[in-house]
């Protein structure tokens, strides 16, 4: 359960981290 859940945390992490970069590399183009 609790490998379960860690695993779906750090994707969660990982697609916000994602977000982030993308939101980065447009407000640089701007």
């Amino acid at each position: 359960f609790l490998k379960d859940q860690a695993s779906v945390l750090k994707n969660q992490i990982d697609q916000i981290n994602s977000r982030i970069k993308e939101v980065e590399k447009t407000e640089k183009r701007e």
